[in-house]
């Protein structure tokens, strides 16, 4: 009987850096490889989410939403980001920068992104009182631009 030869997958499957294991609250981004149709143009971001249990919701999301991204045709890649802002007292600045990303997403495709559910109806613009509106939109677009 002949053995089994194993072999390496050259590319890590899913990887975490020290600066998310800290923060417990987080504000993260998937993005794929490929860019896909939106309502107004294309975007590689396909979900932006919030987390209050760290990294390790990050990587269940990862789990959960690549099988579903993974099917669409030449998407080969998932991977996700972090979002983050100074902290202020007496706010959850997680969830006004969630949807501040998510409101500044829509204002430039016209929905949000692919695998996301909330945010479809937001619509109060208060959270760029807090939250720079050309910043995020700097941050999305470095995402976009990123080699997955």
């Amino acid at each position: 009987m002949s053995r089994a030869r194993v072999k390496l997958v050259a590319k890590p499957v899913m990887s975490a850096h020290r600066r998310s294991l800290k923060q417990k609250y987080l504000v993260y981004v998937l993005a794929v490889n490929k860019p896909l149709t939106c309502n107004k143009g294309r975007s590689r971001i396909v979900y932006i989410g919030t987390t209050e249990k760290g990294v390790e919701r990050i990587s269940a999301s990862v789990a959960q939403r690549a099988e579903m991204a993974l099917r669409k045709y030449g998407v080969k890649r998932i991977a996700a980001f972090v979002l983050t802002c100074p902290p202020l007292k007496r706010t959850k600045i997680w969830l006004k920068l969630e949807r501040a990303a998510l409101l500044a997403f829509k204002d430039q495709h016209q929905q949000v992104p692919w695998l996301n559910v909330q945010g479809k109806n937001y619509k109060n613009r208060d959270v760029f009182d807090l939250i720079a509106y050309n910043s995020i939109l700097k941050q999305l677009e470095k995402i976009e631009n990123i080699e997955i």
